[in-house]
Formats: C-alpha cells, sequence, structure tokens
C-alpha cells in the first residue's frame, strides 16, 4: 500500500493461523483486489489460491480470510462483490458475510474483465479452441435483478477490457489489446462508435474516469495514454488541489575535461588529518601474486619415503624448456594489427572466454570494430577473427548494419546465383541493388575467406530516396536519421525493402525462374465490412510478418504453447480484423478479413517481429525452431507441420520440406549497446573438409563455426530478427559465370569511349581466354577525409579513414600484336560531392567527372565494374603497380593467381621498404613518368614492362643480384629518380 504521494505505507507477509501448524506465506498470486462497500477501511483480495484476504488499510494487516471454490481473476463491487473465475464464471458474494449468493457462466474459459453499474454487469473473456486459446467473439451482459443474461453484444476482435459508463448505465467502453476502442450499447447492439489508438505495444490496463469523461490505457512497455471527450476532463467528482512534490535545488555542474583547471572543483573543508594520509612506515609493497602449479603438475607429485629426498613430478610439457612465464597477464588479449600479431600467440583462444559482464555470451558475440595503426587498414589483422574459408564484411561504412542480412541472402544458393546472373545482364538500371549483390556475392566467392567491403552496395543503397524516405540509412555516428534506432524493426524493414526493390528491377524479365517465382507468394486479402461489401484484393507476398498468439494475460502458464509450424500456418494464412474505408458506407469501418495463399515458393523468409518477452519466450523453448519444416497447399488452404510430422506424412498428402537457410539475430548485451549477426547454414557442397558442424556465425568480419545447439539457442540477449527456409533439393540450374555470352564480350569488343582515340577496342580476332595477362592502373578521388584523433602527449589514432572513389580506370593488353594499347580507359561520372581530386597523384582535373561538362565520355560506376568482373571471371591475370590497395578502393576481390603486383616482384621482405613505380622505371627502364602528374594508361604499360623485366632477370637466373642492386642504388638516390640534369646511376638492362 503507497501513500497518494507515492511513500510505500506497508507491505504485507501474512502468517495464517487456520491449519493446525503455522505457516508463514507470502500471499502471492494475487489478481484482483478491491475496497469493500460497507466498509472503506478495508480491502477484499483474490487469486489463484482459491482464497479471499480481507485486509484492514488502517493497520497493514491481513485480518481474515476466506475459503473459495475456485481461482479468482478480476472483482468488481455494486450491490454485491462479483467475483470473475479462471473458469469462465461470475460468483456473487454477500457484501457482509462473504458468502456465496448467486453464480453465472459468461465465458466457455477464463473471465478477462468486467464490470458492474446499476442493474447491468458485462464480461469479456477467452475460449478454448482447436488446442489454443482465443478472445471471445461476444461480451456477455446480465440483469443483476432478474439474474438473467440478455442479448451478447458481438465484438469480432475480442475484447479485453471492458468498463461501463458511470453516467450512462446502458453504455459501455470496450477495448481490444492492440489498441481498438468501441462505443457499445447494451440496448442497441448495432449502434457502436469506434476509435483507433496508436500503441507500441499490448494494452495491459485500461481505467475510465468516476465522471466518464477521460479514459486512461496502459501498455506493456510503461506508456500512459489518456484519452478524453474534451480538451480538459474532469477526473472526479470533487477533485482536490494536487499536492507536488518539493523543488530540488539544482546543483553547480562542474566541467570535467582536459582544458579545465583541477582547483576549480574544489575539496571539502576538514579540521582533522584525512584517513587516506598514511605515514610512509605503514606503506609496504604487495609484490605480484605467485604462479599457480599446474593441476597436472600436483596430481603427478611422489612423495619421498625419506624426509631428504625431494619431492618431484613428472613435466606435462606445456612450456619450453627455461621458458619464463608473465604472470601478471591472465589471458592474452585479441591482437589488433599484424605487426603486433607475435606478441601474444593466442591463437583465438581469447575469443572462446565468456564475458563475464555479459551474462553466458561468449566474447565472440560482441560488437567487432576495425582499428588503425600507423601502417593503415592493412595493418589490421583480420586473419585473426576468421580462420574459415568463407568472407566476412568490414563495418567501417556506413549502413553496415545490412552485412547481417546480405550475408544470409548470399547463401541462399538460388538467389546467390540470379544475383551473379542478373549483375552481368544488360540492366539499365543506374541504382540497381540486385546488380550490386551480384557483385557482392562474386566477391565473396573469389575471397575465399579474405575480408569483403559491401562499399559498392551500400553507396548505391545511401543514394536512393526510397531508403532515407523508410528511415533505412544510418549517419557516420551510428544514430538513425529518422528517430531512435532499434535494430529489430530496421533490418525487418530493410528486409522488406531490399527483396521489393528486386522485384521491381527484374518484374519484366522473362526467364522460367526469377525472383518473384523464387521467392514471390501470390496471396489473396478477401475483405468482408458489417453492412455486406465485400472486396479482395492480390498481391506479390516476398515477407511474412510472423504472428503470434496472445496469451491472457491473467493465465500465468498456458497450457498448450504453440509450435513454430502452427505460427508459419497463422501468419500466412491470416483472419482477423482491421479498419479499412468501405466505400458503400463513405467512411472507416471495422472489417473482417482473411488470406488466401495460390503458390508456395522455393524460398520463404520471415520477419520474426518479436516484440514482447512472451515471443522470446517460445524460441527459449528447447527445440521451438525446427531446422525443417513440411509445407502442404491443397484448395488454397495451406497447412504446415514440423520435422516430426514431415517424416511420417505420406500417401496421398503432398508436402514440401522447406530447411531454415539463415538467420539474422539482434545481439543485445545491454540497452545502450545491441548489433546485428548472422547465422547461417552452408550447403553440404560448400563445406570445408573437417568442419564440426555446417553452422557458421557471421558477427560482420568476424566469421565462426558454431555447433548446431549454439545457432539455434536463443535468450534475452540474442533476438531472432529474420528467418529464411529454402526448400530442400531444390537448386538452379544456372551457371554461376553467365558473363561468357556473346553480349557480354561485345561491350568490350566494339565499345569505344575514349574521343582522343587512345582506346583502341579489342578486335574480334583477339580472343581472351583463361591466363591471357592484361595490365591495369586506376586514379580515384577523395569524397571524404579522414579523421584524426589528436592527444596531448602528440599521438595520432585513426577514428574513420579518407573515402575514396574510383575516378578512371585503364586496361591495356598484354599479349598479341597491340601489345600494349589500352582496350579500355574509362572515366566514371560521379555526382556525389569531391572535397579533393588528388590531381598531383591522379591526373584528374575538377569537371572531368562531371556529367554534361566532362570532356571525356563518361560512364556509370556499374558499367565500368561489369567490365572488370567480366575479365576476372574470364580468367584474365592482371599485372599492376599496389594493385592491392587499387582493388579494395574499387571493391573488388580477385583471386590471388590472378594477380601479379610487380611492387611485390621487385621487394626484398629484409628491407622492409617496397619500391615505387616510378623508382623502378628510372632504374630498369631508363624512363622518367609521372613528372607532372599520374596517367593511368602510363602507368600501366610501365608496369608491364617491369613484369617482361621480372622474367626476363628470372630466366637468366640474376634476379636475386638485380633486386641487391636495384636496393643499393635506391638508397644511394633516397629511392627516387635524380632531378633532370644530375648524375644518373642506372644499371643496364
Amino acid at each position: 500500500m503507497t501513500h497518494r504521494r507515492g511513500i510505500p505505507k506497508w507491505t504485507i507477509e501474512y502468517e495464517s493461523k487456520h491449519a493446525e501448524l503455522i505457516l508463514s506465506e507470502k500471499i502471492e498470486g494475487l489478481q484482483a483486489i478491491i475496497q469493500v462497500p460497507l466498509s472503506p477501511a478495508n480491502f477484499l483480495a483474490g487469486g489463484y489460491k482459491k482464497k479471499l484476504y480481507f485486509i484492514n488499510a488502517e493497520r497493514g494487516q491481513v485480518v481474515d480470510e476466506f475459503e473459495i471454490d475456485v481461482p479468482v481473476t478480476v472483482m468488481r463491487s455494486s450491490r454485491s462483490i462479483y467475483c470473475g473465475t479462471a473458469q469462465g464464471g461470475v460468483v456473487f458474494l454477500d457484501p457482509k458475510s462473504f458468502k456465496l449468493t448467486h453464480s453465472i457462466k459468461a465465458s466457455t474459459y477464463s473471465i478477462a474483465d468486467m464490470d458492474a453499474q446499476g442493474n447491468y454487469l458485462i464480461t469479456s473473456g477467452w475460449e478454448f479452441r482447436n488446442h489454443s486459446i482465443f478472445y471471445d467473439h461476444f461480451i456477455s451482459v446480465f440483469d443483476i435483478r432478474t439474474m438473467k443474461q440478455l442479448p451478447p453484444i458481438p465484438f469480432l476482435s475480442g475484447a479485453i477490457f471492458v468498463r461501463i459508463h458511470p453516467k450512462v448505465s446502458t453504455a459501455a467502453l470496450a477495448t481490444t489489446f492492440n489498441g481498438q476502442i468501441h462505443a457499445l450499447s447494451m440496448i442497441n447492439p448495432e449502434d457502436v462508435k469506434y476509435y483507433t489508438m496508436a500503441p507500441s505495444t499490448y494494452l495491459q490496463a485500461m481505467s475510465l474516469s468516476p465522471t466518464g469523461e477521460a479514459i486512461a490505457l496502459g501498455e506493456q512497455s510503461g506508456t500512459l495514454q489518456l484519452w478524453g471527450n474534451n480538451d480538459k476532463p474532469r477526473f472526479s467528482q470533487f477533485p482536490a488541489p494536487t499536492e507536488w512534490p518539493d523543488v530540488v535545488p539544482i546543483e553547480k555542474t562542474i566541467s570535467i575535461n582536459s582544458d579545465e583547471p583541477l582547483n576549480s572543483i574544489g575539496m571539502p573543508y576538514y579540521r582533522e588529518e584525512l584517513l587516506s594520509s598514511w605515514p610512509t612506515h605503514m606503506i609496504f609493497e604487495v609484490g605480484k601474486p605467485s604462479l599457480k602449479v599446474d593441476p597436472d603438475i600436483l596430481a603427478s607429485v611422489h612423495k619421498p619415503e625419506n624426509a631428504k629426498q625431494h619431492v618431484w613430478a613428472h613435466n606435462p610439457r606445456r612450456t619450453r624448456r627455461y621458458q619464463a612465464q608473465k604472470s601478471e597477464v591472465v589471458f592474452a588479449p585479441i591482437p589488433r594489427f599484424r605487426s603486433g600479431v607475435n606478441k601474444y600467440d593466442t591463437d583465438g583462444e581469447a575469443l572462446d572466454l565468456l564475458d563475464e559482464e555479459k551474462v553466458g555470451m561468449a566474447r565472440y558475440y560482441k560488437r567487432v570494430e576495425i582499428k588503425y595503426s600507423k601502417f593503415g587498414v592493412e595493418d589490421f589483422d583480420f586473419g585473426y577473427y576468421n580462420k574459415t574459408p568463407f568472407s566476412g564484411l568490414e563495418t567501417d561504412i556506413a549502413n553496415s548494419y545490412c552485412n547481417s542480412l546480405l550475408q544470409v541472402y548470399h547463401f541462399i544458393t538460388p538467389l546467390r546465383k540470379l544475383a551473379i546472373h542478373h549483375a552481368m545482364s544488360p540492366c539499365h538500371e543506374e541504382n540497381c541493388l540486385f546488380c550490386e549483390l551480384g557483385f557482392l556475392s562474386n566477391n565473396l566467392l573469389d575471397a575465399r575467406g579474405a575480408n569483403c567491403q559491401a562499399t559498392n552496395f551500400l553507396r548505391t543503397f545511401r543514394s536512393l530516396p526510397q531508403a532515407a524516405a523508410m528511415g533505412l540509412l544510418i549517419d557516420e555516428v551510428g544514430l538513425r536519421v529518422n528517430g531512435p534506432r532499434n535494430w529489430l524493426a530496421v533490418i525487418q524493414i530493410f528486409n522488406r525493402f531490399m527483396l521489393d526493390q528486386i522485384y521491381s528491377v527484374t518484374k519484366n524479365e522473362i526467364s522460367p525462374l526469377n525472383p518473384r517465382n523464387l521467392m514471390g507468394s501470390q496471396v489473396s486479402t478477401f475483405s468482408k465490412c458489417h453492412c455486406g461489401h465485400e472486396t479482395d484484393r492480390t498481391m506479390d507476398y516476398f515477407v511474412f510478418e510472423l504472428n503470434y498468439p496472445s496469451r491472457p494475460p491473467n493465465i500465468r502458464h498456458d497450457p498448450s504453447p504453440p509450435g513454430f509450424a502452427t505460427v508459419i500456418k497463422n501468419s500466412i494464412q491470416r483472419d482477423g480484423q482491421a479498419k479499412a474505408w468501405c466505400t458503400p458506407c463513405h467512411r472507416y469501418q471495422i472489417v473482417h478479413y482473411r488470406k488466401q495463399i495460390y503458390n508456395l515458393p522455393p524460398v520463404l523468409t520471415f520477419n520474426a517481429n518479436v516484440r514482447s518477452s512472451d515471443h522470446l519466450s517460445l524460441y527459449a523453448t528447447k527445440d521451438w525452431l525446427p531446422t525443417r519444416i513440411g509445407l502442404s497447399l491443397k484448395n488454397a488452404r495451406m497447412n504446415c507441420v514440423g520435422p516430426k510430422e514431415l517424416a511420417k506424412k505420406g500417401g496421398k498428402d503432398r508436402y514440401y520440406g522447406y530447411e531454415l537457410t539463415g538467420i539474422v539475430v539482434e545481439i543485445e548485451p545491454d540497452k545502450s549497446d545491441s548489433h546485428l549477426i548472422s547465422i547461417v547454414k552452408v550447403p553440404e557442397d560448400e563445406l570445408p573438409l573437417g568442419a564440426s558442424s555446417p553452422w557458421y556465425m557471421f558477427n560482420d568480419f568476424l566469421v565462426r563455426n558454431i555447433p548446431e545447439e549454439e545457432a539455434l539457442t536463443f535468450a534475452a540477449w540474442k533476438v531472432p530478427a529474420v528467418f529464411a527456409y529454402q526448400r530442400i533439393d531444390f537448386d538452379v540450374e544456372m551457371s554461376v559465370n553467365p558473363m561468357k555470352r556473346f553480349h557480354d564480350l561485345q561491350v568490350i569488343l566494339t565499345e569505344l569511349r575514349d574521343s582522343n582515340n587512345i582506346c583502341t577496342p579489342l578486335q574480334p580476332f583477339e580472343t581472351i581466354t583463361k591466363g591471357i595477362v592484361v595490365a591495369i592502373d586506376s586514379e580515384f578521388v577523395s569524397l571524404e577525409k579522414e579523421e584524426i584523433e589528436l592527444h596531448s602527449s602528440g599521438k595520432r589514432n585513426m577514428i574513420k579513414p579518407s573515402r575514396m572513389s574510383l575516378a578512371r580506370v585503364s586496361v591495356i593488353r598484354g599479349f598479341g600484336e597491340n601489345e600494349g594499347t589500352p582496350f579500355i580507359d574509362d572515366y566514371i561520372a560521379t555526382t556525389e560531392h569531391i572535397i579533393d581530386y588528388l590531381t598531383d597523384f591522379s591526373g584528374i582535373r575538377p569537371g572531368d567527372l562531371t556529367p554534361g561538362i566532362s570532356a571525356h565520355p563518361l560512364i556509370s560506376r556499374k558499367e565500368a565494374y561489369r567490365k572488370l568482373r567480366l575479365l576476372v571471371n574470364l580468367g584474365c591475370v592482371f599485372v599492376g603497380h599496389g594493385l592491392k590497395s587499387d582493388f579494395r578502393t574499387m571493391n573488388i576481390n580477385i583471386p590471388k593467381e590472378q594477380v601479379i603486383d610487380t611492387v611485390d616482384l621487385f621487394f626484398i621482405q629484409q628491407r622492409q621498404r617496397k619500391l615505387s613505380l616510378r623508382f623502378l622505371a628510372w632504374f630498369l627502364l631508363h624512363s622518367n613518368i609521372q613528372t607532372e602528374s599520374h596517367d593511368s594508361v602510363e602507368d600501366a604499360k610501365t608496369a608491364l614492362l617491369l613484369y617482361k623485366k621480372y622474367l626476363e632477370y628470372k630466366d637468366a637466373g640474376v634476379l636475386e643480384s638485380m633486386l641487391m642492386t636495384i636496393y643499393e642504388a635506391g638508397k644511394k638516390n633516397n629511392f627516387r629518380p635524380p632531378e633532370v640534369g644530375k648524375t644518373e646511376e642506372v644499371s643496364g638492362s
């Protein structure tokens, strides 16, 4: 019991003396409490224990208790005391003796709520149908004088709360769990007025003021909504002034930063010596704790019979001989940089430890971040986080929350093949997410476990105005642009948005299998208004929202929680009520609708739609989420069964087996820190040898093989967001390398982009085959500068690297009669703001990349990328200088055997210095390049000539001596070509 101002007055722990022994028990399981009508200073409480407790408010004690035959769920008082029971009845008690006077049956299962005013009693309840609990479709009305039931009020949505108006005894209010408010008449059930609120969660409470002018609605999230019939509703008949709390004076804030002097904070005045003022002779050096002895050593100790002999034990051989151990390091830290990888030889064991602060959560579930050393991002040790043949995705890009769902899409094999096929098809949509998904999937296949980026995909995603309108864009500091961040909601909206985008760009494709046939379900929605008007609408559904049955709030334990197959069935074929426009009625009405599905696609995706702890508790149940389900469709009626029933089905029933392919999960160790990961089941033909499980966890660039039990176990910190199921034994008979078609080759064979005739397109007789050599170089411009954090000590930390964009790419022949002639020299149109053209290093000048202004023919980034991807998939070998950083910026992964980097060919590991292209050209080719600015065609030719020189030295057997000569000459010239006019030290070729 609390005071009006919120101060607790008393709490009861009652000792029952009605038995032979004194039983000390807390009053538990209470569901209802009312004020005794004839004694306002006393209360009557009841619940599941089949007892009524008589409580005196002044003394704060239980004065008496009464037995009752049934559990009580709700209590009201008027002329009598009315107790709604868990068996669906209402018990009438005498307000003086508390003895049973009457009882009536109102619901078939349990009473949800009731109210009594004047001569009427109304109830809402639950009913048990088809092994599940549903809201009762009628509100029961009783006349208290005659104890007879009046005509019930139809309420198809199912009322959870009911109240009789205190001023008009024949009027009532009823609400549903999702916020629909109905104003009803007990005399004329047809007279109904509808109101709709927008709760963020389910309703948990409703109260009507004694004046009837205000309604208070409480949500499960703790939000309270107040509705009134005017701007200033009255809450009580005789209001009293509100007692406000005393105003607490605000203390002066203290600034804490490096520029604020410490003496501005001030210290308390004291007259005696402080306890912390210890004398020097009482301060001792404790020292480090001693090493713990290995338990295997203690177990093998041999005690001598003679006390003069030594105690000895077997050496378990866990360390090398005479090797000292550091006692202050409890466990090796996670290495960040390759330059420090030998400091702690952890081999990944630090990731196996449980985080003590996060209950039961392994470290590899925590958010991972890229750190930058003085050597740049190339020094970051991505290999420590991924020792599998499957590539992760980096996080230092805006909107990288998409990584988790992109990995799930990648491992849906039919979707992956369609995406790759579409990416290399003649798609005229400049900002096509399906093309970018295909390019990304190709990168993940070629990377073979190396880290990848979704830069091009996310850049295209960021350019779509629909994504911004739906609130899917995340700014650089990780805050949501259009409101607070909710990763579960964001990734589910992105899932629907992404599949809708794929459908919109491929709906006109004429193909036996396209994304619509692969993932789309044709669903009709039939609606009927109470006036009799019917409508129907047919749409393609690519994502289904899971719809969980509601558990009655007054039922503590659901006797039969629904299975996952039942939830799937009810989510696809839904029946219910919603507010929609009715043309004959000329207004919005509550209509009854039902959905009907006509086809079962090979791939089904579901948004988990977990909104409450009740939903999450289903997933926490062992084996609730099955790895396989069976779906059948007969006469437009769908049925779903679990794995056990699927194995038994046969004969006339045709069930398609579906296997769980991927899950997107939100990891939330605490409220202030959450992120998304994906858990996928790798197809059997892609599993590496020795894999303990087909399940892999992708935490951005951290990839790990996990057991199936861990993959399907959920907790409060691990909440599912998206599921993907794929039909068993279904595959797409489509080549992963469809780019060898004649049309795609014609793009390079016949197109001429350069107006100055620098570029000579490939001729029909110049056949590109696997292993053919081409030279490549590219130029870039800067879109964003790097962010540097400066410390007072002078230390510099890179917070965020610069963002570059491809400006020009040149590819020259390394074969045939036209060797050294470029066949690709493209300038890429850029509509984003360029902060630095880097003209000294790129040769790109302002206006060169602006459509309508540039003197060069411009192409889109996607078109240039398609050409390079075609050459990669045809098996070309790329020669260039510093290709690793170029390919990273272009966001393309090329197999190592198809890359020849001259910066690595002319490199001595012990010297730890890599030579520039300009210096190598001066020393080996006797040519001065890059004198004014860079030119990608010139640089590509130079790299090709250096490769020829390398082969020449290697065949002659003088490569090692030439490398030493090059480094000696570089040391004398500071690894730079001498200025024109000075003496040049050049070795002969």
